[in-house]
Protein backbone atom coordinates (compact mmCIF):
# COMPACT_ATOMS: atom_id res chain seq x y z
CA UNK A 1 0.00 0.00 0.00
CA UNK A 2 2.77 2.45 0.88
CA UNK A 3 4.70 1.91 -2.35
CA UNK A 4 1.64 2.20 -4.56
CA UNK A 5 0.49 5.38 -2.86
CA UNK A 6 3.93 6.97 -2.89
CA UNK A 7 4.54 6.15 -6.55
CA UNK A 8 1.19 7.62 -7.59
CA UNK A 9 1.80 10.84 -5.69
CA UNK A 10 5.38 11.11 -6.95
CA UNK A 11 4.29 10.87 -10.57
CA UNK A 12 1.62 13.49 -10.03
CA UNK A 13 4.07 15.85 -8.31
CA UNK A 14 6.57 15.53 -11.16
CA UNK A 15 3.98 17.00 -13.49
CA UNK A 16 2.23 19.58 -11.31
CA UNK A 17 4.79 20.65 -8.67
CA UNK A 18 4.78 24.22 -10.03
CA UNK A 19 1.11 24.70 -9.14
CA UNK A 20 2.06 24.51 -5.44
CA UNK A 21 4.65 27.28 -5.84
CA UNK A 22 2.09 29.52 -7.55
CA UNK A 23 -0.60 28.67 -4.96
CA UNK A 24 -3.07 27.49 -7.58
CA UNK A 25 -2.87 23.77 -6.77
CA UNK A 26 -6.47 23.78 -5.52
CA UNK A 27 -7.78 25.08 -8.85
CA UNK A 28 -5.47 23.59 -11.50
CA UNK A 29 -5.75 21.08 -12.98
CA UNK A 30 -9.50 21.37 -12.60
CA UNK A 31 -11.41 19.58 -11.25
CA UNK A 32 -8.42 17.76 -9.87
CA UNK A 33 -8.84 14.02 -10.38
CA UNK A 34 -6.60 12.07 -7.96
CA UNK A 35 -5.96 15.26 -6.01
CA UNK A 36 -3.18 17.84 -6.35
CA UNK A 37 0.48 17.36 -5.48
CA UNK A 38 0.70 17.02 -1.69
CA UNK A 39 -3.07 17.03 -1.55
CA UNK A 40 -3.64 18.44 1.93
CA UNK A 41 -1.93 21.77 1.14
CA UNK A 42 -4.96 22.89 -0.84
CA UNK A 43 -5.66 25.05 2.20
CA UNK A 44 -2.43 27.02 1.74
CA UNK A 45 -3.55 27.91 -1.78
CA UNK A 46 -6.96 29.04 -0.53
CA UNK A 47 -5.44 31.08 2.25
CA UNK A 48 -2.98 32.83 -0.07
CA UNK A 49 -5.66 33.54 -2.67
CA UNK A 50 -7.87 35.13 0.00
CA UNK A 51 -4.88 37.12 1.25
CA UNK A 52 -4.42 38.55 -2.26
CA UNK A 53 -8.11 39.39 -2.63
CA UNK A 54 -8.75 40.86 0.82
CA UNK A 55 -7.06 44.33 0.67
CA UNK A 56 -9.75 46.02 -1.52
CA UNK A 57 -12.48 44.65 0.75
CA UNK A 58 -10.68 45.81 3.89
CA UNK A 59 -10.13 49.28 2.43
CA UNK A 60 -13.81 49.58 1.55
CA UNK A 61 -14.78 48.26 4.98
CA UNK A 62 -12.51 50.83 6.63
CA UNK A 63 -13.97 53.74 4.68
CA UNK A 64 -17.62 52.68 4.84
CA UNK A 65 -18.75 49.77 6.97
CA UNK A 66 -22.13 49.72 5.20
CA UNK A 67 -20.61 49.33 1.72
CA UNK A 68 -18.00 46.92 3.05
CA UNK A 69 -20.56 44.70 4.75
CA UNK A 70 -22.75 44.89 1.65
CA UNK A 71 -19.89 43.69 -0.54
CA UNK A 72 -19.06 40.88 1.88
CA UNK A 73 -22.69 39.78 2.00
CA UNK A 74 -22.93 39.85 -1.80
CA UNK A 75 -19.78 37.76 -2.21
CA UNK A 76 -21.02 35.23 0.35
CA UNK A 77 -24.39 34.88 -1.37
CA UNK A 78 -22.70 34.47 -4.76
CA UNK A 79 -20.42 31.73 -3.40
CA UNK A 80 -23.34 29.96 -1.75
CA UNK A 81 -25.24 29.94 -5.03
CA UNK A 82 -22.24 28.54 -6.91
CA UNK A 83 -21.66 25.80 -4.31
CA UNK A 84 -25.36 24.87 -4.24
CA UNK A 85 -25.53 24.60 -8.04
CA UNK A 86 -22.33 22.52 -8.28
CA UNK A 87 -23.40 20.25 -5.42
CA UNK A 88 -26.78 19.69 -7.07
CA UNK A 89 -25.30 19.04 -10.51
CA UNK A 90 -22.67 16.54 -9.34
CA UNK A 91 -24.93 14.94 -6.76
CA UNK A 92 -22.52 15.68 -3.94
CA UNK A 93 -23.29 14.05 -0.59
CA UNK A 94 -22.87 15.53 2.89
CA UNK A 95 -21.87 12.21 4.44
CA UNK A 96 -19.43 9.57 3.24
CA UNK A 97 -21.98 6.96 4.32
CA UNK A 98 -24.53 8.21 1.80
CA UNK A 99 -24.74 7.17 -1.85
CA UNK A 100 -24.25 9.83 -4.52
CA UNK A 101 -27.47 11.33 -5.81
CA UNK A 102 -26.54 11.49 -9.52
CA UNK A 103 -25.25 8.08 -10.56
CA UNK A 104 -25.37 9.06 -14.23
CA UNK A 105 -22.30 11.32 -13.87
CA UNK A 106 -19.50 8.84 -14.34
CA UNK A 107 -16.61 11.25 -13.75
CA UNK A 108 -17.98 12.53 -10.44
CA UNK A 109 -16.33 9.87 -8.31
CA UNK A 110 -13.03 11.07 -6.90
CA UNK A 111 -13.40 14.55 -8.41
CA UNK A 112 -12.97 17.49 -6.05
CA UNK A 113 -15.31 20.22 -7.23
CA UNK A 114 -16.19 21.60 -3.79
CA UNK A 115 -14.01 20.59 -0.84
CA UNK A 116 -10.75 22.38 -1.60
CA UNK A 117 -12.02 25.11 -3.89
CA UNK A 118 -11.84 28.82 -3.16
CA UNK A 119 -15.51 29.46 -3.87
CA UNK A 120 -16.39 27.01 -1.08
CA UNK A 121 -14.09 28.51 1.54
CA UNK A 122 -14.45 32.22 0.72
CA UNK A 123 -17.54 32.77 2.95
CA UNK A 124 -15.65 31.24 5.89
CA UNK A 125 -12.83 33.74 5.35
CA UNK A 126 -15.43 36.51 5.17
CA UNK A 127 -16.83 35.49 8.56
CA UNK A 128 -13.32 35.75 9.97
CA UNK A 129 -12.87 39.15 8.35
CA UNK A 130 -16.12 40.43 9.88
CA UNK A 131 -15.05 39.04 13.28
CA UNK A 132 -11.75 40.90 13.00
CA UNK A 133 -13.54 44.09 12.00
CA UNK A 134 -15.84 43.88 15.03
CA UNK A 135 -12.84 43.44 17.33
CA UNK A 136 -11.15 46.39 15.60
CA UNK A 137 -14.16 48.60 16.25
CA UNK A 138 -14.26 47.49 19.87
CA UNK A 139 -10.53 48.33 20.17
CA UNK A 140 -9.98 45.42 22.53
CA UNK A 141 -12.18 46.97 25.19
CA UNK A 142 -14.99 45.44 27.16
CA UNK A 143 -18.60 46.40 26.64
CA UNK A 144 -21.73 45.52 28.55
CA UNK A 145 -24.14 42.92 27.23
CA UNK A 146 -27.28 41.69 28.85
CA UNK A 147 -27.08 38.27 30.43
CA UNK A 148 -29.84 37.05 28.10
CA UNK A 149 -27.78 38.04 25.05
CA UNK A 150 -24.65 36.34 26.38
CA UNK A 151 -26.49 33.12 27.24
CA UNK A 152 -28.33 33.13 23.90
CA UNK A 153 -25.09 33.68 22.00
CA UNK A 154 -23.29 30.83 23.71
CA UNK A 155 -26.28 28.48 23.38
CA UNK A 156 -26.59 29.28 19.68
CA UNK A 157 -22.85 28.81 19.08
CA UNK A 158 -22.70 25.49 20.96
CA UNK A 159 -25.88 24.18 19.32
CA UNK A 160 -24.59 25.16 15.88
CA UNK A 161 -21.24 23.48 16.42
CA UNK A 162 -22.79 20.28 17.76
CA UNK A 163 -25.37 20.16 14.94
CA UNK A 164 -22.66 20.50 12.29
CA UNK A 165 -20.43 17.81 13.78
CA UNK A 166 -23.07 15.30 14.87
CA UNK A 167 -25.97 16.23 12.60
CA UNK A 168 -24.95 13.62 10.03
CA UNK A 169 -24.83 10.76 12.51
CA UNK A 170 -28.16 9.34 11.43
CA UNK A 171 -26.76 8.68 7.94
CA UNK A 172 -24.35 6.22 9.52
CA UNK A 173 -27.38 4.21 10.58
CA UNK A 174 -28.47 4.01 6.94
CA UNK A 175 -31.16 6.69 7.01
CA UNK A 176 -31.81 8.57 3.78
CA UNK A 177 -30.98 12.28 3.52
CA UNK A 178 -32.90 14.33 0.91
CA UNK A 179 -30.70 16.00 -1.65
CA UNK A 180 -31.92 19.49 -0.78
CA UNK A 181 -30.84 18.95 2.81
CA UNK A 182 -27.42 17.67 1.73
CA UNK A 183 -26.96 20.70 -0.54
CA UNK A 184 -27.99 23.00 2.31
CA UNK A 185 -25.48 21.33 4.64
CA UNK A 186 -22.64 21.48 2.10
CA UNK A 187 -23.35 25.13 1.37
CA UNK A 188 -23.84 26.57 4.86
CA UNK A 189 -22.15 24.24 7.37
CA UNK A 190 -18.66 25.73 7.11
CA UNK A 191 -19.68 29.41 7.39
CA UNK A 192 -21.97 28.47 10.29
CA UNK A 193 -19.07 26.72 12.03
CA UNK A 194 -16.92 29.82 11.50
CA UNK A 195 -19.68 32.03 12.89
CA UNK A 196 -19.82 29.89 16.05
CA UNK A 197 -16.06 30.29 16.48
CA UNK A 198 -16.41 34.00 15.74
CA UNK A 199 -18.85 34.42 18.61
CA UNK A 200 -16.52 32.48 20.90
CA UNK A 201 -13.62 34.76 19.94
CA UNK A 202 -15.59 37.97 20.47
CA UNK A 203 -17.02 36.72 23.77
CA UNK A 204 -13.59 35.78 25.10
CA UNK A 205 -11.97 39.08 24.06
CA UNK A 206 -14.76 41.20 25.54
CA UNK A 207 -14.88 39.44 28.89
CA UNK A 208 -17.78 37.04 28.36
CA UNK A 209 -15.74 33.89 27.75
CA UNK A 210 -15.95 32.47 31.24
CA UNK A 211 -14.29 29.05 31.64
CA UNK A 212 -13.75 28.81 27.88
CA UNK A 213 -11.51 31.88 27.96
CA UNK A 214 -9.71 30.51 31.02
CA UNK A 215 -8.90 27.23 29.27
CA UNK A 216 -7.85 28.91 26.03
CA UNK A 217 -5.61 31.30 27.99
CA UNK A 218 -3.47 28.52 29.49
CA UNK A 219 0.21 29.11 28.76
CA UNK A 220 0.64 25.47 27.71
CA UNK A 221 -0.94 26.38 24.36
CA UNK A 222 1.82 28.89 23.52
CA UNK A 223 4.60 26.40 22.58
CA UNK A 224 2.09 24.08 20.93
CA UNK A 225 0.68 26.96 18.86
CA UNK A 226 4.14 27.64 17.45
CA UNK A 227 4.25 24.08 16.13
CA UNK A 228 0.83 24.06 14.46
CA UNK A 229 2.08 24.90 10.95
CA UNK A 230 4.77 22.23 11.00
CA UNK A 231 2.28 19.77 12.49
CA UNK A 232 -0.20 20.60 9.75
CA UNK A 233 2.42 20.00 7.05
CA UNK A 234 3.66 16.67 8.44
CA UNK A 235 0.62 15.09 10.09
CA UNK A 236 -0.67 13.20 7.05
CA UNK A 237 2.68 11.54 6.19
CA UNK A 238 2.95 10.47 9.84
CA UNK A 239 -0.54 8.93 9.72
CA UNK A 240 0.13 7.33 6.34
CA UNK A 241 3.38 5.80 7.61
CA UNK A 242 1.48 4.24 10.51
CA UNK A 243 -1.27 2.67 8.41
CA UNK A 244 0.58 1.84 5.19
CA UNK A 245 3.43 0.06 6.97
CA UNK A 246 1.11 -2.42 8.71
CA UNK A 247 1.41 -6.05 7.72
CA UNK A 248 -1.86 -7.22 9.28
CA UNK A 249 -5.46 -6.09 9.69
CA UNK A 250 -6.37 -3.56 12.34
CA UNK A 251 -9.20 -4.33 14.73
CA UNK A 252 -11.17 -1.15 15.46
CA UNK A 253 -12.48 -0.62 18.97
CA UNK A 254 -12.49 2.34 21.34
CA UNK A 255 -9.19 1.45 23.01
CA UNK A 256 -7.28 0.93 19.77
CA UNK A 257 -8.66 4.12 18.27
CA UNK A 258 -7.79 6.23 21.32
CA UNK A 259 -4.33 4.65 21.36
CA UNK A 260 -3.76 5.46 17.69
CA UNK A 261 -5.08 9.02 17.98
CA UNK A 262 -2.97 9.90 21.02
CA UNK A 263 0.08 8.24 19.49
CA UNK A 264 -0.47 10.12 16.24
CA UNK A 265 -0.72 13.45 18.07
CA UNK A 266 2.45 12.89 20.10
CA UNK A 267 4.44 11.63 17.11
CA UNK A 268 3.17 14.42 14.86
CA UNK A 269 4.16 17.18 17.29
CA UNK A 270 7.51 15.49 17.96
CA UNK A 271 8.36 15.52 14.26
CA UNK A 272 6.90 19.05 13.98
CA UNK A 273 9.26 20.19 16.76
CA UNK A 274 12.26 18.93 14.80
CA UNK A 275 11.03 20.61 11.62
CA UNK A 276 10.36 23.86 13.47
CA UNK A 277 13.80 23.91 15.11
CA UNK A 278 15.84 22.98 12.06
CA UNK A 279 13.81 24.57 9.25
CA UNK A 280 10.93 26.89 10.18
CA UNK A 281 12.56 28.94 12.96
CA UNK A 282 15.87 29.52 11.11
CA UNK A 283 13.94 30.60 8.03
CA UNK A 284 11.89 33.07 10.08
CA UNK A 285 15.11 34.35 11.68
CA UNK A 286 16.76 34.95 8.29
CA UNK A 287 13.61 36.66 7.07
CA UNK A 288 13.64 39.07 10.02
CA UNK A 289 17.31 39.89 9.43
CA UNK A 290 16.81 40.56 5.72
CA UNK A 291 13.67 42.66 6.21
CA UNK A 292 15.33 44.63 9.00
CA UNK A 293 18.33 45.45 6.82
CA UNK A 294 16.09 46.46 3.96
CA UNK A 295 14.06 48.71 6.24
Amino acid sequence: MYQSTYEEMAEYCKEYWWTNILYINNLYPFPGVNGPCIGWVWYLACDMQFYWLSPPILILLYRSWKWGMGLIASLCVACWCVVALIATHFGEVASMFHERYNDNIDDANGVDVIYGKSYTRWPVYMVGMVTGYILYRLEGGKFKMRVAYVVSGWCAAIATGLAIIYGLWYTVEGHYMPQWLAVLYITLSRPAWAAALGWMTIACVTGYGGPVNTILSWRIWIPLSRLTFSAYMIHLPVIAMCYYSRDRLLFYDVYNLVYLVLGGIVLTFSVAFAISVFLESPTIGWEKILLKRKK
